[in-house]
């Protein structure tokens, strides 16, 4: 049953990383939007994609990396994506017991990956990803129960972030500060500081690792979708074995 379960929300996933693909591929080209043209096409030859060529994850593997058309070579992100975003579902399934939990994340889930390719490309992450994982907050919430918990969370956490930006002299994005307090709805109070933690360390490795400068730019943003993300499946367990640490 636990198979099946995993089974079909990796599968409903690889598909809705099929649509994320349009959203972040799309999102750069001033010539189209999400809507139009209401086909996929080849960005090098124009033709339309068919929708048999179209298969998450299988199609790619059955052209052998390339379009049928013109021959020239498909980005290996478009399947990473859907195998990212089935893998992202498949453990909001593992984790969560509540079908309503299982959606609110996997809505953040399918959010926070929007927000990583975007900002690795353009430094920017738009404000419609916040309101997505608000909306996936919402969710959460409601099976928990926390409400007032959440929505005070929120409160302080803006607060805090607006104040660092401020002292930081605009060296925080708003994008940044956006993601931040809407996630810390859906993450709570332990968990949104551990979000923060775990990005701002993977930020930090990256830094050394690439030997990036302060004059350096370097998008927060994926490290900020990873550190959530991350908190969202084990911040109430680190939460819990710290406790049990410090009892």
């Amino acid at each position: 049953m636990v198979f099946l379960g995993v089974f079909f929300l990796f599968i409903l996933g690889a598909v809705t990383g099929s649509f994320l693909n349009v959203i972040i591929f799309r999102y750069q080209d001033e010539t189209t939007s999400i809507i139009n043209p209401k086909r996929s096409f080849c960005h090098n030859c124009g033709k339309t994609i068919r929708w048999y060529d179209n298969i998450p994850i299988l199609s790619y593997l059955i052209l052998k990396g390339k379009c049928r058309d013109c021959g020239i070579a498909i980005s290996k992100r478009y399947p990473l994506v859907e195998i990212l975003t089935g893998c992202v579902f498949a453990a909001n399934y593992l984790v969560f017991n509540q079908l309503i939990a299982v959606l609110g994340a996997s809505i953040i889930g399918a959010s926070l990956i929007v927000v990583f390719f975007i900002d690795l490309d353009t430094l920017t992450i738009s404000d419609w990803n916040s309101v997505f994982v608000l909306i996936g907050g919402i969710f959460l919430v409601w099976a928990r129960g926390t409400w007032f918990r959440d929505i005070i969370t929120t409160l302080i956490v803006l607060g805090v972030m607006t104040l660092m930006y401020i002292l930081s002299k605009k060296g925080i994005g708003v994008g940044d500060v956006i993601l931040i307090c809407a996630a810390s709805f859906a993450l709570g109070p332990f968990s949104a500081v551990f979000s923060v933690f775990l990005a701002s360390l993977l930020g930090i490795v990256y830094a050394v690792i690439t030997k990036s400068s302060l004059k350096t730019k370097v998008p927060f943003g994926p490290f900020l979708a990873i550190g959530i993300y991350l908190a969202l499946l084990f911040g109430d367990w680190v939460s819990s074995i710290l406790g049990k640490l410090y009892q």
